[in-house]
């Protein structure tokens, strides 16, 4: 018979080597290591004859969220019922306030499993690259654009929090763990205040646009074409050229800003789906 038991940090190399040897692994695309969740229900491992056979992350993160962060199984013909058991019992773990469990589409075998337990889906993300389409000069105004500094981060996620729905919302620490993660960074202030944010990663070869946010009541002024196009102005000077940016399929603002600047998309495109936690009832 399976045992299904929420994970400690006690177990941290257990799960760590079964994500070394498990043979399907979704992971979510997350600013936080995967084990730093462990101690934060639901975090549930699946167990058959005292085996690990498989595990499954999903903790309400930010607060009435729930993304699933990682499911892995080391029983390809079995994956999809170990999966729904884990679902039922996360279930229980979860807070009234979430009313949806998200999950990030990146593998046919993870989206085929989510299918077949009546998720649908939601929104698709998808890749912009950029273009080299030279850059307009703005106007100085009163907005200065500064590199971002730690003691930021709480007021940048108060920024983040007001211009994203809550599913795409990032908390301070887990901005913090992006700041830290991040090649470049920058803030926009009007008269000492920030209204605006942008955050970078990079490797060698090519850069990417993480997250890009303007309080609502300073948008449609630039401000966004500001931020993004310095940023896109630093890279280049590094002599990085490949540059992307991911964002929802219906973003109809973003996806204007980012081709006002020369981004264009792809399209490679990614589904998110979801299922109301009252739905979740097990194959």
């Amino acid at each position: 018979m399976p045992t299904i038991l929420q994970a400690t940090s006690s177990d941290t190399s257990e799960i760590a080597d079964f994500l070394d040897r498990a043979k399907l692994v979704h992971r979510h695309l997350d600013w936080t290591p995967l084990l730093d969740w462990i101690d934060c229900p639901p975090f549930l491992k699946y167990y058959f004859n005292q085996h690990l056979e498989g595990i499954l992350a999903c903790p309400p993160e930010p607060p009435g969220v729930a993304w699933i962060k990682c499911f892995a199984c080391n029983q390809t013909s079995d994956s999809a019922s170990i999966f729904s058991s884990l679902l039922v019992e996360a279930k229980k773990y979860l807070p009234l306030s979430v009313n949806h469990i998200f999950a990030l589409g990146l593998n046919e075998w993870f989206k085929y499993i989510l299918q077949t337990d009546n998720f649908e889906k939601f929104q698709d993300v998808i890749v912009l690259r950029y273009e080299h389409k030279p850059l307009e000069k703005l106007v100085k105004g009163v907005t200065t654009v500064r590199p971002m500094e730690l003691l930021d981060i709480d007021e940048v996620a108060r920024i983040d929090q007001t211009s994203f729905e809550s599913i795409w919302t990032i908390t301070s620490s887990g901005l913090k763990s992006a700041f830290f993660q991040a090649e470049h960074t920058s803030v926009a202030e009007i008269n000492g205040k920030i209204i605006g944010y942008e955050l970078s990663t990079a490797n060698q070869f090519s850069a990417h646009l993480a997250r890009v946010a303007v309080l609502p009541e300073f948008q449609n002024e630039n401000i966004g074409y500001q931020l993004v196009s310095e940023m896109v102005t630093y890279f280049l000077k590094q002599g990085i050229t490949e540059i992307t940016v991911n964002t929802q399929d219906v973003n109809h603002a973003s996806l204007k800003l980012y081709k006002k600047i020369g981004f264009m998309t792809t399209g490679d495109r990614f589904p998110i789906y979801r299922i109301p936690v009252s739905a979740i009832t097990g194959q």
